[in-house]
């Protein structure tokens, strides 16, 4: 089963798309006014085991200063595996 939410005001714009079994996908955008530039942000979440995670997220945010398309000043990538452990 899947379900969405999109939430979108200025300066920014959320969504998340749950497609059940723990897995989720999460986009985000932000306009930052007074650095003149604007991030986003994509995170896939999946809880493969109860209380156990994997977090794969992109991030990337431009500089709206130059002329054309925005100048790239950061990217990331991380990716992110946690294990719940009974004892």
């Amino acid at each position: 089963m899947t379900s969405a939410l999109l939430t979108v005001g200025l300066p920014a714009a959320l969504a998340l798309i749950m497609f059940g079994l723990g897995l989720s996908l999460t986009l985000d955008a932000r306009r930052h006014s007074t650095a003149n530039a604007y991030s986003t942000n994509v995170r896939l979440r999946w809880e493969y085991q109860p209380g156990s995670e994997l977090f794969v997220v992109l991030t990337e945010g431009r500089n709206t200063l130059g002329p054309g398309y925005p100048g790239l000043e950061s990217r990331g990538f991380v990716v992110k595996l946690t294990r719940l452990f009974r004892l």
